[in-house]
């Protein structure tokens, strides 16, 4: 982070912020105030749109750092205070996100008036009117270039701007009027009426590692906007690599050619330490020096990481809680923020257990990567096979019920569950008393928590040894402490699990699941975080529950991990964004980290903490939700080097005695997750 405001007097003096001990843009609601780091931030963030040498900048702020109104708050700045020729503004984040975008968004600031591009069922809100469904020209009304066009934002999906403006779209275009077309080019044809070039004064890229991937339909309609300044927000940009930055690059920097040709290879010191404003600043900044001189195949890695390294200090801001508050300051913001301490809880199966586990992974750890027909190089997971032995680590009868509870069925028992009626339970046990009360997870009068009486209960502590353990942690910090608690699942069968043994114990419990609707969520969300009575005492959610704006900090600082998160990014989502960072919390958070060894789920965490599986354990989760297609994956893009999976940057060639055979690679790739030789 490059700061050029010192402290944060200078911050809020150039963001026209009057009270400093509560800094406010203005126009903000008087309720919403920025966080004592975050003037500086926003500050820098308008030097880097003022400097003009890029097209936009990266804020990478660690998860629960705020970047979500750093980002409203130089958008309010710019409409505010600048001339922008009447352009309107343009917030694109994953379809999951829309409405909680939105009310993030009203909660900020009345100012915009704030259009929906996309179905309104996408935000399940009838009293939202103006919505763009039809596909969006550029003679729409907030197109007009009038001042008052200053205070329109535009808020989609990734889906729906890829659906209507992507190649696809523009090769239906040109078929339609005698075009041809060239999937080449690197811009939509300036003529084509959806073309959206230069119409936006600023665009706000949430979760924008999903551009990671260049050519992919995300990428280019990001590219396509040119909007005076593009905002990428992720507390991961680097997801799977720094070869994430060669995406990145196409939107973030400009095209340069003359200044490229001009380069020479003894300035390199030079064009590395430059500063803004010299001829070695825009050749630095350059997508041609990209590349040519950073992800060029024959680029070492220390001189890639080094020039990326000199690139990225003129168009990123990265803050973790370690950082100081602002340059001239002695407080870190970790001040603010208790420290996590992490619990690991190792409860092994007996031995009769781990024989039954063991026999149905000896069955099934073979030939569960099968190929699509037609496609020598793509290959799609055997979910029949890898289901049973992921979910029987949770509970052995789980490789029994692995169907029941993969199938649209699950979201039906989670409601059940939650409703406290009986079909919940029916996965387990076919008879069973129903609750006397309708509360959500709400426990029979006449049962006292945690005194092991019930049949239900004792079936599913046999063959689950985490469970007991999970079940006596919260005995002491939920049932006598009074903590609220949050439990994470590796997916949404141990949702259903972990809920049905609530139940039997007579803790208050919701579950919440990824495809919850929108009055339930918010219905469970408020039950947690009421702070009388008995209201829910434990939220029960997988790892695929979008986690923005589950603000929990302030009620809830008791975190179970049942299972392995199945990488980095998704474990700080999960505890740093809801809550061991959050802005707020002023409690120590403790997270226990269950673990059942010689299981396939702890192989799975060891290789993705080793990062030698890049995106195959991510495949692996998404796929055990019952509404996630089984997707396949391409194997071209990896290859076997002194024998380690190597993953191919775009552009770069094996080397020789790479093993490049499909065959090889997916035998490599079962050898590694079964922990094999």
């Amino acid at each position: 982070l490059r700061i050029n405001a010192k402290n944060h007097s200078e911050a809020c003096q150039n963001l026209n912020i009057e009270n400093e001990e509560y800094p406010q843009i203005p126009e903000m609601r008087p309720k919403a105030i920025l966080k004592e780091w975050q003037p500086v931030a926003v500050d820098r963030l308008n030097q880097i749109r003022q400097n003009g040498l890029t097209r936009g900048a990266i804020l990478a702020d660690a998860v629960g750092l705020g970047k979500s109104w750093e980002a409203l708050a130089l958008m309010m700045h710019i409409a505010r205070t600048e001339s922008h020729q009447g352009k309107a503004f343009i917030v694109v984040v994953p379809y999951r996100f829309l409405g909680q975008w939105i009310a993030k968004i009203r909660a900020f600031t009345d100012f915009f008036r704030i259009h929906i591009y996309g179905s309104k069922r996408q935000v399940e809100n009838e009293s939202w009117t103006d919505c763009v469904e039809e596909e969006l020209t550029k003679q729409h009304k907030i197109f007009r270039g009038e001042e008052c066009n200053r205070a329109e934002l535009l808020v989609t999906s990734y889906t729906t701007l890829s659906a209507k403006h992507s190649p696809s779209a523009v090769k239906a275009w040109c078929e339609n009027n005698g075009r041809v077309y060239n999937q080449d080019a690197p811009d939509m044809p300036a003529d084509c009426e959806w073309s959206l070039q230069g119409k936006f004064a600023m665009a706000i890229f949430d979760e924008a590692h999903v551009l990671r991937e260049p050519g992919s339909d995300f990428s280019l309609v990001s590219q396509w906007l040119q909007a005076s300044f593009n905002l990428l927000l992720t507390a991961t940009p680097f997801f799977c690599g720094i070869r994430d930055f060669e995406s990145y690059a196409l939107i973030l920097l400009r095209s340069c050619p003359s200044v490229a040709n001009a380069y020479d290879p003894t300035r390199m010191t030079g064009i590395v330490h430059s500063v803004v404003g010299s001829d070695d600043a825009e050749i630095l900044c350059s997508r041609e020096f990209v590349s040519k001189h950073v992800m060029a195949p024959g680029i070492g890695t220390r001189q890639c990481e080094t020039r990326l390294r000199a690139i990225l200090k003129h168009l990123m801001v990265r803050r973790t809680v370690a950082s100081c508050a602002w340059l001239d300051s002695d407080q870190k913001i970790s001040a603010c923020h208790p420290a996590a301490l992490r619990v690991p809880i190792i409860t092994p199966f007996q031995d009769a257990e781990l024989q039954i586990y063991q026999s149905c992974a000896k069955k099934y750890q073979y030939n569960f990567l099968d190929p699509v027909p037609g496609h020598s190089q793509r290959y799609k997971w055997d979910m029949q096979k890898l289901r049973p032995v992921l979910m029987g680590s949770t509970w052995i009868g789980l490789m029994a019920l692995e169907r029941r509870l993969a199938s649209p069925r699950l979201i039906s028992d989670i409601d059940a569950l939650n409703d406290g009626r009986s079909e919940g339970r029916s996965f387990y046990q076919k008879r069973m008393p129903a609750a006397t009360e309708p509360d959500v997870g709400r426990s029979d009068r006449n049962r006292d928590p945690l005194r092991i009486k019930s049949e239900g209960l004792d079936l599913l502590l046999r063959g689950s040894p985490k469970l007991s353990s999970l079940l006596q942690s919260l005995k002491h910090q939920v049932c006598l402490l009074r903590e609220k608690a949050a439990i994470w699942t590796y997916h949404p069968g141990e949702e259903v699990f972990v809920g049905a043994a609530l139940y039997e114990t007579g803790i208050p419990f919701a579950i919440l699941h990824p495809d919850s609707h929108k009055w339930r969520r918010e219905s469970i969300i408020k039950n947690l975080t009421a702070t009388s009575g008995n209201g829910c005492m434990v939220l029960v959610l997988s790892y695929l529950v979008p986690s923005l704006d589950l603000d929990l900090h302030l009620v809830c600082r008791q975190v179970y991990l049942f299972s392995p998160p199945p990488s980095r990014a998704v474990f700080d989502q999960a505890i740093g964004r809801v809550f061991a960072f959050r802005c707020g919390q002023t409690r120590r958070v403790t997270i226990f980290e269950h673990r059942v060894p010689d299981t396939l789920n702890i192989n799975l965490d060891k290789h993705s903490r080793w990062s030698d599986l890049p995106g195959f354990e991510t495949d692996i989760w998404k796929t055990l939700a019952p509404k996630f297609e089984e997707d396949s994956f391409a194997v071209g893009r990896y290859v076997i080097r002194r024998d380690q999976i190597v993953t191919l940057a775009p552009g770069e060639r094996p080397v020789k005695d790479d093993i490049k055979d499909p065959r090889q690679i997916v035998a490599k790739l079962e050898r590694l997750i079964w922990g094999r030789r």
